[in-house]
């Protein structure tokens, strides 16, 4: 099989190529070819690469920088560690591990299908994913990280496996248009303000109820909105600008349980 250059053929060849032209649009990789290199493309103008399955090895960061790449075509899985800073991706293959950060900023991925033998989300891993509206969670994650769905605000619910031990402070902050998240492991260990900034939460499940108190630290700006859909909570946590904002008085509140460093 011939590589395909912006639609032209080149040279037919037998060897195992290693990078490609910066400015390359379009690349067809021969079937001959078994393994993807680190930094192999390295290309600001490439936008559409499709992968045969005779590839078995794709070496980290082997797409490294490709700010114009929007579809990775490939039947088979890769790891997430193998892209770096391809924000304006749209269509990627299934992904079989994770990274902290892999997918920050892709903001017109829609979609991502993850290997149910991943065992973590990591820290920040799908951060800024604007357009993000499908995910599964992995029947073997045991952890979700700090900031890992930060400001995914095409989310509008998630639901989080049995599996899964642990939810780090953040997870789920800024998901503007998130409404219903469910946690079916009911001694989950949940950490601070995984929903702030959440606005249109509706529903909060645990095990198999939907909660109407939650028991998790949160802040007493989210707290006063979780109230407007009937959910109460007891485990507020103080912020300065929450201080700024509806005054000192509000440490008095029976409510707050917490107040954060450098509050005053």
């Amino acid at each position: 099989m011939a590589i395909k250059d912006n639609d032209n053929e080149i040279k037919e060849r037998k060897i195992e190529i290693r990078s490609f032209d910066a400015y390359v649009k379009s690349i067809e990789i021969p079937s001959y070819q078994s393994t993807l290199y680190e930094n192999m493309f390295h290309c600001y103008q490439i936008e559409r690469i499709i992968i045969p399955t005779t590839i078995k090895t794709i070496e980290k960061n082997a797409f490294n920088d490709c700010e114009k790449l929007t579809s990775i075509e490939y039947e088979g899985e890769i790891n997430g560690n193998c892209i770096n800073e391809c924000t304006r991706l749209q269509r990627i293959p299934m992904i079989k591990s994770l990274e902290p950060s892999n997918f920050y900023k892709c903001q017109l991925l829609t979609s991502i299908k993850l290997n149910d033998e991943i065992t973590e989300i990591p820290s920040s891993c799908f951060m800024k994913c604007y357009r993000l509206k499908e995910i599964n969670i992995p029947s073997k994650c045991t952890r979700i990280g700090m900031f890992s769905f930060k400001h995914c605000v095409s989310l509008t619910s998630l639901f989080i496996p049995f599996s899964v031990k642990r939810i780090e402070d953040g997870a789920m902050y800024g998901c503007y248009q998130m409404k219903k998240i469910e946690i079916q492991n009911e001694e989950c260990e949940i950490g601070y303000d995984i929903i702030g900034e959440c606005e249109s939460i509706e529903e909060i499940r645990i095990g198999e109820e939907a909660i109407r108190e939650y028991p998790y630290e949160i802040t007493y700006e989210q707290m006063k909105e979780i109230e407007k859909k009937g959910i109460t909570s007891t485990n507020v946590v103080i912020r300065r600008e929450e201080v700024e904002k509806y005054g000192i008085e509000i440490i008095q509140d029976e409510r707050v349980k917490r107040i954060s460093d450098n509050c005053f």
